[in-house]
C-alpha cells in the first residue's frame, strides 16, 4: 500500500497561546506518524477539508509556502527509489536525517588502505603524506569535504609555502588532493 502525506493540524494538543501545532502526517496501512512542521495557527482560521489555512489566516501565504516546502521535501524522498515500498519511520527518517558525508580524514584512510591492499605503496604513501599535512594545518579533528573550498586551499598553500616546502612539492599534494 503506497505511502500517503498530508498536513494536519494536531488537535489532540494545545499551545500555550491557543493554538494547535500543524503536523505532517505520514499513513501506510492505517499506521500512521507525525512530524511537526513548527508552525502553528488557530483552530477557527484552518481549512480542515483543504488541509490549508483560510483565507482570513494573516499569514496564510507564508505558512501555505512553508508548507509546500515540506511536501516536496517528502514526495521527492518518495519518488527515490531507495524509499519505494518504504514505511512511514523510514520515509521520515530519511527526510529530517540525511545521511552525513564521510569525513575527509576517514576517506583518505580508506583509500590508503585499498591502495596498500592493491599493492600501490607509492601512491598510498603520497596520500598518508597529504594526511599528515593536512592534519597539521587544520585544528578540525574531522575535516568534512564540504569544508574544502577555495579559501581552505588559499590557506592550505600559504601554510606550505611558510614550511618551506617547492613548488614541485606542493603541485603534488594539490594534484593528490584533487584526484
Amino acid at each position: 500500500m503506497p505511502l500517503k502525506i498530508a498536513v494536519v493540524l494536531y488537535k489532540s494538543k494545545l499551545l500555550s497561546n491557543g493554538e494547535h501545532p500543524l503536523m505532517l502526517r505520514v499513513t501506510q496501512n492505517s499506521k500512521r506518524k507525525y512530524v511537526s512542521l513548527g508552525l502553528s495557527c488557530p483552530a477557527h482560521l484552518w481549512d480542515e477539508k483543504k488541509h490549508t489555512p483560510k483565507r482570513t489566516h494573516p499569514n496564510r501565504e507564508l505558512i501555505r509556502a512553508i508548507i509546500r516546502q515540506k511536501e516536496t521535501m517528502y514526495h521527492q524522498a518518495l519518488l527515490d527509489d531507495k524509499q519505494a515500498g518504504s514505511s512511514p519511520e523510514a520515509l521520515i527518517k530519511s527526510v529530517e536525517r540525511p545521511h552525513k558525508a564521510p569525513a575527509f580524514f576517514s576517506f583518505l584512510q580508506e583509500l590508503i588502505e585499498r591502495m596498500v591492499h592493491a599493492g600501490k605503496v607509492g601512491n598510498a604513501n603520497v596520500y598518508k603524506d597529504l594526511k599528515r599535512t593536512l592534519k597539521r594545518f587544520t585544528d578540525k579533528p574531522t575535516l568534512l569535504f564540504t569544508d574544502i573550498d577555495q579559501r581552505f586551499l588559499n590557506k592550505y598553500e600559504v601554510f606550505l609555502r611558510n614550511k618551506g616546502l617547492a613548488d614541485t612539492s606542493m603541485s603534488v599534494y594539490f594534484r593528490t588532493l584533487r584526484a
